[in-house]
């Protein structure tokens, strides 16, 4: 068996950089994790129809999933070691939490006593959630959940909010010559005051976390230069707080599209929605998963450990969706250089993230 010595463990994480493995492309990755999951230890190994790799050590007692993401978003960086840094595409989001979850869980087998572990490395996170769907679709039997994602040393992310994909159409009933703007409505025009008003009624200034946040990504209409709109389809991320979920939301956007619509004349409003929507997460602060993770921060570093809750969404929100598993995300990496060509994780940073879930899994299969 491979001896997870320091230096193996970089190496480790320099290789899976290599592997470029954006959404959809994740199939040599998988190929590379499986061979060394087979070599340090795993009791079983095998890939699902959707191109996870998962990984199971210990055979009874308490289950404890712990599970990162084989994907990145497009764009290759050149893998480089430099000054205590690991340069490369996926060492903040997420494949140095990746490794390190491989890794603590090998360095668990003769550790667990009467605990098991499911280490899962699963597709398409940054892009349609198929991954996750399909681990689910598997069946995990597991009493907590890890996730590995870029939160820095310190930091547990206890909460994510919800989301949905909405689609807004605005119709007007005619349409004319654009020298007498004000005779007609201009739908391009009313679509802006319409997520203008939205914005104003169900935002919560100051607290964007506990606030219905509304993002238009896409927006078309209009037919002629001379000629006033006829239409507009307009594209929007909305962002749904703990509190509240993704059926009162599309309801309280439904009703609000219909009272704006009938104080205006001669406008026709539809809204749809996406099928890919997120329910918003938070695990209660005192939970055993949430108490593992800090222990083994304070044991590893010694520093205050800070609860954190982010505005986007995760793979950690369908888990508990479909499952009503708890659990908490955690890893290596400042979260604001994820997506960006300057990613880097510090080779410390990763080390001790290893010890950190060690020791917050020996904790849970004890309690």
């Amino acid at each position: 068996m491979v001896k997870l010595s320091n230096h193996f463990k970089i190496e480790f994480l320099q290789n899976l950089l290599k592997i470029y493995s954006p959404s959809g492309r994740e199939k040599r990755l998988a190929s590379y994790l499986s061979s060394i999951m087979n070599r340090i230890g795993y009791r079983s190994v095998r890939t699902d129809d959707a191109g996870n790799v998962i990984g199971t050590i210990g055979a009874s007692g308490t289950g404890i999933l712990l599970c990162g993401h084989m994907d990145t978003v497009a764009g290759e960086i050149p893998v480089q070691v430099r000054d205590g840094r690991i340069f490369g595409r996926g060492s903040v989001d997420a494949k140095s939490a990746l490794a390190a979850i491989v890794l603590a869980s090998s360095e668990m087998r003769d550790r667990l006593g009467n605990g098991r572990l499911i280490v899962a490395a699963v597709t398409r996170e940054e892009t349609d959630g198929k991954g996750i769907e399909g681990l689910m679709d598997s069946g995990i039997d597991a009493d907590y959940a890890i996730f590995g994602e870029p939160t820095g040393l310190k930091r547990i992310t206890v909460g994510y909010k919800g989301k949905i994909g909405a689609r807004l159409c605005l119709k007007a009933m005619e349409s004319g010559h654009t020298s007498a703007p004000w005779v007609y409505p201009n739908p391009i025009e009313l679509s802006h005051e319409f997520i203008a008003s939205v914005r104003r009624k169900i935002g919560k200034k100051g607290n964007p976390w506990k606030s219905v946040t509304v993002c238009l990504t896409r927006m078309s209409g209009g037919q002629s230069l001379n000629v006033t709109p006829k239409s507009c389809v307009s594209c929007l991320d909305v962002r749904i707080p703990v509190g509240s979920s993704t059926e009162a939301a599309k309801s309280s956007l439904q009703a609000r599209l219909h009272d704006f619509c009938s104080t205006r004349k001669n406008i026709i409003g539809e809204m749809s929605f996406s099928g890919d929507s997120v329910e918003p997460y938070e695990v209660d602060p005192n939970h055993k998963v949430v108490r593992a993770l800090a222990r083994g921060i304070l044991q590893t570093d010694g520093r205050p450990v800070q609860l954190i809750r982010k505005m986007g969404t995760s793979d950690l929100n369908v888990l508990h969706a479909r499952t009503g598993i708890h659990g908490v995300s955690y890893g290596p990496g400042n979260p604001r250089l994820s997506h960006t060509d300057g990613e880097f994780v510090t080779r410390s940073e990763y080390l001790k993230t290893i010890r950190v879930y060690e020791k917050a899994m020996q904790y849970l299969v004890k309690v």
